[in-house]
């Protein structure tokens, strides 16, 4: 069963021409009240199937738990790395790796951190992983630097997204097209460290047929590293660990004059990645010396990676009560990571420990982790406003037809060298040696959402289903030929996903609110099909209390649980592990989420802003039963009844403050983080379960990392600013896998100048 892309675009082409017409003037007054929304972007257009909350303002509308983060939230991270921002978000979880952000590991509510394969990540509104049915792991994720905000759900009103929902879902919100004139320019330096750029220029232009607008868009980021490489007598440039990207985009927008409103907009954007990274980290007596060393076989890891992506959307308003919005969209993805093959067990060698330093005799295989990726599909959601019985219904109904495909064709270089660690020759495995094989999945998603308010209380049910159509094939070595083929499979599967939010106000200031949903997260085709997984599912439930006042003192508790069945794990994330993914058992979940934040200027009516802020989560992640993986290169290796979910902390918090004038502003942030075991065999050594020395297991350091950041106006659009990140310049481990243990980013020094015209 495979679902045909015309079939979409036929539903989504006689639901948008549904209806009767709407008067333009009624159309422009409603518009002007969607540009109320406080989402501190340069131009709001609330458009359904584009935002997934909104604004910070609606995060208090919503029947679960969500997360806006807004312009200065960005601004303030470290210029692109996401793990720095979602910090500051309750009940999320991140594992840095190379201290940059570039491959995100992230976790909502105690999911496997490994590379956010088990959150839905998106782009204004649009599956933005390289294939998120056939290869979810961000290899490729959004660069956060230049998006304007981000969203983040972990309650019941997920159930509007897919394919991997038993943690939550991620939306990136990219710059808007601006209603007028607008020029922005960031250009930051950093000390031995960074160098940032991003700008924009954008406008909408009133013309006798509509409004014109258009946005371009660049960003670029460099950095040197701040690992160093062992050197040998061939290799003497050690400081080869930065890396660099590019991002340019455009986008087109066209309102039409017509009776009922229109936007009809276009978009093309690009990414391209050059980052001397590795998957190996140290041993820990190297780790305790100089964290931030690399070993010498490391000198040849390098990951190449370019992405395009495009879409055109049409909003239209059917009439007063009824919105559609369509998209067809495109993403195409290649990268090769050319990395040292290895696992935790290799680094714990003594023989192979020093091959990889430079100090012994030998050879050591670096594999081409050559992949093609691509994702296409059409999706329409439309919204009917109505009155009924039971109160007023905003009744949302969503469809979506999406094809993915991960094409693999890797092979080794086998490098051998001398006791002075010196290359004297390397030979070439043949194309398609290493992995030579072609995943494939069609996807026809539905939902149906409708958010019921009557008196003091909102009520939203709605339901998801996903039907999906599995194909791999693995090809002999010798070439691609269908006659070659070493194995086929195709298979077929479907997930059900109801769930139910409610809110109930108190107040005007205090709500209650809480919910019930069914999570899941689907498997490969290649798993699917030929070792028949089931997909992860979970049952979450969550209660909190809100609180909103006109003083703009905001709050939110939150209880929550999520019971995972049947998780999905895959044993690697590209050690030396046999990358063979299981339905490993089950895990239980619960905690206590809570933030706060206000503004001490405005409850006290200065005129300064002052603000506070303070968010906290307590997570209890336990492994129930039997959930052991088979391979020692797995988080989930040794896995026992009660024990603790890898790289979950129980205890992590995120507290601000700060004071700003017209010319000037100061502020100071601290993050802290609880150890974290890094398997499942919850152990302090450095040993897999048959106690074998394995350099993946132990725990990561406890820490409480402090950031410093002002500004000064040098003119009504242009300032002067600076941050410090890790002000007293702790070292500690971050994570011990893939392939060791890894320190976080020393401190770093920014500034640079702002144009915001």
């Amino acid at each position: 069963m495979k679902f045909r892309f015309g079939f979409v675009l036929c539903i989504a082409g006689v639901i948008g021409i549904t209806g009767s017409g709407f008067g333009e003037e009624v159309a422009k007054l409603e518009r002007k009240e969607l540009l109320k929304n406080e989402i501190n972007l340069p131009v709001i257009f609330d458009q359904k199937g584009i935002t997934v909350i909104g604004s910070k303002k609606s995060e208090n509308q919503l029947p679960g738990s969500a997360t806006f983060l807004g312009g200065g939230d960005i601004q303030e991270a470290a210029f692109g790395n996401v793990h720095e921002m979602l910090r500051k978000v309750p009940g999320v979880y991140v594992r840095d790796e190379e201290g940059f952000g570039l491959f995100p590991n992230i976790s909502l509510r105690g999911v496997d951190t490994g590379r956010s394969g088990k959150v839905t990540i998106m782009e204004d509104g649009i599956l933005a992983a390289p294939a998120p049915y056939s290869a979810p792991s961000a290899y490729y994720s959004p660069n956060a630097g230049r998006m304007t905000g981000i969203e983040v759900l972990k309650g019941s009103s997920q159930i509007k997204y897919g394919p991997h929902t038993t943690g939550g879902v991620i939306n990136y919100l990219s710059t808007p097209i601006p209603t007028h004139a607008k020029y922005f320019l960031s250009s930051p330096f950093a000390i031995g460290s960074l160098l940032p750029a991003h700008g924009y220029m954008g406008n909408t232009i009133q013309t006798g047929s509509g409004n014109f607008g258009y946005l371009l868009e660049y960003f670029f980021q460099q950095a040197a590293g701040f690992k160093s490489i062992d050197t040998t007598a061939d290799f003497t440039n050690g400081s080869e660990t930065g890396f660099k990207r590019n991002e340019p985009m455009l986008k087109l927008s066209w309102e039409p004059n017509t009776n009922n409103y229109q936007r009809w907009e276009a978009m093309i954007g690009a990414s391209d990645v050059d980052a001397d990274e590795t998957y190996l980290g140290l041993v820990e007596a190297d780790l305790a010396a100089n964290p931030y060393r690399r070993y010498a076989a490391s000198r040849f890891d390098n990951f190449l990676a370019n992405h395009t992506r495009s879409y055109v959307r049409h909003l239209t308003e059917v009439n007063p009560e009824t919105k559609v919005t369509t998209t067809l969209y495109s993403n195409r993805f290649h990268r090769n990571w050319f990395k040292l093959n290895g696992s935790g067990a290799n680094l714990a060698n003594p023989g192979t420990l020093a091959i990889w330093r430079g100090e012994a005799a030998g050879t050591f295989t670096v594999r081409n982790n050559n992949r093609d990726y691509y994702g296409y599909g059409a999706q329409s959601v439309v919204t009917r406003n109505f009155n009924a019985a039971a109160g007023a219904h905003e009744l949302d109904l969503g469809i979506r037809y999406h094809v993915d495909q991960e094409r693999r064709l890797q092979n080794n270089v086998v490098f051998t060298q001398d006791a002075t660690g010196t290359i004297t020759g390397q030979a070439t495995t043949a194309t398609g040696s290493a992995g030579n094989r072609e995943l494939n999945s069609h996807t026809l998603s539905l939902f149906i959402s409708d958010k019921i308010q009557g008196g003091k209380w909102e009520i939203t049910p709605g339901i998801r289903y996903e039907a999906i159509t599995y194909d791999y094939k693995d090809f002999d070595t010798t070439g691609v030929d269908p006659s070659l083929l070493t194995g086929l499979g195709e298979s077929q599967m479907s997930v059900l996903a109801p769930g139910i939010g409610a809110q109930y106000h108190l107040t005007k200031a205090i709500s209650l609110f809480g919910g019930i949903h069914r999570g899941y997260s689907v498997p490969g085709p290649r798993d699917n099909a030929r070792s028949s997984l089931k997909e992860e599912t979970s049952l979450g439930t969550e209660l909190g209390i809100r609180l909103n006042t006109p003083k703009g003192i905001q709050g939110e508790a939150v209880l929550f649980q999520t019971a995972f069945n049947d998780l999905l794990v895959v044993d690697n994330i590209g050690g030396g592990g046999t990358a063979i993914s299981q339905n490993v058992g089950n895990v239980n979940t619960m905690g206590v989420e809570f933030a706060a934040e206000l503004d001490a200027g405005q409850i006290f009516n200065r005129d300064f802003k002052n603000p506070y802020r303070f968010s906290a989560t307590y997570t209890d992640a336990r492994v129930v039963g039997n959930a052991n993986s088979t391979n020692n290169e797995s988080i989930f290796a040794g896995a026992f009844d009660g024990a603790f979910v890898p790289y979950i902390p129980r205890f992590q918090f995120s507290a601000g403050t700060g004071i700003e004038f017209d010319m000037w502003g100061a502020d100071v942030d601290a993050n802290y983080q609880s150890a974290t075991f890094t398997t499942a065999s919850n152990t302090t050594a450095l040993v897999q379960p048959d106690g074998t020395p394995n350099e993946n297991f132990g725990t990561t350091d406890e820490r409480l990392i402090m950031d410093v950041s002002g500004f000064y106006k040098l003119a009504p659009d242009a300032k002067l600013f600076a941050k410090v990140h890790n002000l007293f310049d702790r070292s500690y481990v971050v994570s011990r896998h893939p392939i060791g243990a890894r320190p976080g980013k020393p401190r770093t020094v920014t500034f640079g100048v702002a144009l915001d015209i």
